[in-house]
Order: structure tokens, then C-alpha cells, then sequence
């Protein structure tokens, strides 16, 4: 943990200087979710996207909200 205090803290001080969010940020992890217990899982209409941003990409947000 004491080694990830640094490295964000320079991260987000040179973001929010230069005004640019960073682009690796951006990406998120989607997985598939079944939008109920009861439809069928062979069908793709079945399934909603769910996207999970990064920790640091949300801490960044908050900050820059703040």
C-alpha cells in the first residue's frame, strides 16, 4: 500500500495540471450479466453489459468532482 500513495498521487497531480484524463483510465472490464434468473442463457438477448472502470479511474472522478 505505501507504494501506491506515490505513484496516484502523482498520477492524478499531473492529470488534473495538464487537464487530460488519462486514456488507460478509460478502459473498463465488461462482462456478460443474465438480466433474470429465468431466461434462457443459450440466448443473447438474454445477457446485459456491466462495465467495471478501474479503482483509480474512480478515485481520479471523485477527486476532480470535489
Amino acid at each position: 500500500m505505501d507504494g501506491l500513495a506515490p505513484f496516484s498521487t502523482e498520477v492524478f497531480n499531473r492529470s488534473l495540471w495538464r487537464a487530460v484524463f488519462p486514456s488507460h483510465f478509460k478502459a473498463a472490464f465488461t462482462i456478460p450479466l443474465l438480466k433474470k434468473p429465468n431466461l434462457d442463457p443459450s440466448d443473447g438477448k438474454s445477457y446485459r453489459p456491466k462495465s467495471n472502470l478501474s479503482v483509480l479511474s474512480k478515485l481520479l472522478e471523485r477527486l476532480v468532482a470535489r
